[in-house]
């Protein structure tokens, strides 16, 4: 028999402990979630005349499975009633069944992909640990020079100089063009993920109609995972630098709100601006402020709901643990497990604490209360200098130095790039980078 216990199994790729593929068996009774050992020879299916060599195999595609971890099932003889059904008969009952203690999957109020998942389960983590290189499977390079709705002065690439793995951590870090490039060269992105044919994937330097002058990268999970509902974690450290800005966000899936650039809303799980000191109507607005909530906006008509947090030695000196607890009638963000703090009132549409008048609220009004972030959002990493949108008109840096561009100006990018001498130098080889050791996002 090709299940004789005395023959020698195999060694079970399972020793890492790195379980791949599990294969669910029933008896008469309900079971739990059980596993083959070892890897048998061959094994024949009721019901259908195909002998699967090799072990367990795929349904679809014929290829033998990975083998599971030995010591969860003790029994060796059996067949399979069907590979629909996944049904197992024993047919030595000499020797009892081990099963894990595993818990029932209870409903979670998370979607992934429009479908609910188990209540606690992790549904997405990268902690960068695995390999030197970005995970291409967890995470998409966008390729695009930016215009609006935030109009930043950088081109976002993908390269190993401006995002990274080093040291078991995700770096994104910016980078210069030269000044000649920059006035007078020419950039044409390839595998632009912007609008082809339009100046988001190629542009020409010519007088003050320049490149932008900043390489950075950002970075989704569009394309590897979207859900609504849940908790995300991420480990972070804030970059500093004058003029930067970190990109830690959730973002819709699909404009169900209307195509406007925040009808279907934007939350900000982590920003604090790069400046380490940004003064402001008699504030600063700098590195100590860490600014959580959420935009959202009809047009140009755009309005933030966003919480503070004010930390005296600035929050780039080292890692912070960045929290949000997204649940169907609520924002909470959290700082290190600290000060839970909501964005949302009871009984209260989230336009209204934004803002926006009841004509405006249309847009929203036929969504939930939380509308538009009641739909599915996937995870943004990135980093961005500049911008119309950041950075209020006449706030000053350092010893008083005046924002160099103001806000929808014709030449804004070409002012801030003449500027470069004043700002350059408060940018750093490292801590000038926005670092992630990891990204977790957990059902509810």
């Amino acid at each position: 028999s090709p299940w004789d216990s005395n023959k020698p199994q195999q060694q079970s790729p399972w020793e890492n402990n790195k379980p791949q593929q599990q294969t669910t068996l029933t008896t008469s009774r309900p079971l739990q979630q059980s596993t083959w050992p070892g890897n048998p020879d061959q094994f024949t299916s009721w019901g259908s005349s195909q002998t699967l060599q090799g072990g367990l195999s795929n349904q679809n595609t014929g290829r033998p499975q990975q083998q599971p971890a030995p010591g969860i099932i003790t029994q060796t003889q059996g067949v399979f009633n069907s590979q629909q059904s996944g049904s197992y008969t024993p047919v030595n009952n000499n020797q009892p069944t081990k099963m894990p203690n595993k818990p029932a999957c209870i409903r979670s109020m998370t979607e992934v992909r429009g479908e609910n998942v188990c209540k606690g389960q992790t549904i997405f983590y990268d902690d960068f640990s695995e390999s030197s290189n970005i995970d291409q499977y967890k995470w998409t390079h966008e390729a695009i020079m930016p215009w609006t709705p935030d109009y930043e002065f950088v081109v976002y690439t993908k390269n190993d100089t401006t995002s990274y793995v080093k040291h078991k951590r995700l770096y994104i870090k910016p980078t210069l063009f030269p000044d000649d490039f920059v006035k007078r060269g020419t950039l044409d992105l390839e595998s632009c993920t912007g609008l082809l044919h339009s100046e988001e994937c190629r542009r020409q330097g010519a007088t003050f109609n320049i490149i932008p002058p900043v390489q950075s990268a950002r970075i989704t999970t569009k394309d590897s995972l979207s859900f609504k509902y849940g908790r995300i974690d991420i480990r972070a450290k804030l970059p500093v630098g004058d003029w930067i800005v970190p990109e830690i966000w959730l973002e819709p899936k699909r404009k169900d709100y209307g195509s406007g650039a925040f009808a279907s809303g934007r939350v900000r799980i982590a920003m604090a601006r790069g400046n380490e000191i940004l003064e402001y109507d008699g504030r600063d607005i700098g590195n100590r402020q860490l600014e959580v909530g959420i935009l959202m906006g009809v047009g140009e008509n755009i309005r933030a709901r966003t919480i503070i947090r004010d930390k005296a030695d600035g929050w780039w000196r080292s890692f912070h643990n960045y929290s949000l607890i997204w649940t169907p009638d609520n924002l909470q963000f959290l700082v290190d497990g600290q000060h839970q703090e909501s964005l949302a009132s009871p009984g209260s549409p989230l336009y209204r604490l934004a803002g926006f008048d009841e004509e405006l609220g249309e847009t929203w009004r036929h969504g939930s209360l939380i509308a538009p972030f009641d739909k599915e959002f996937y995870v943004t990493l990135g980093l961005s200098v500049g911008g119309m949108r950041d950075f209020p008109d006449e706030c000053r840096s350092a010893n008083g130095h005046e924002k160099p561009w103001r806000n929808m100006a014709v030449k804004a990018m070409a002012s801030f790039w003449e500027d470069r001498r004043i700002w350059q130098r408060t940018w750093t080889e490292e801590n000038s980078a926005l670092q992630i050791e990891h990204v977790m996002v957990t059902a509810l």
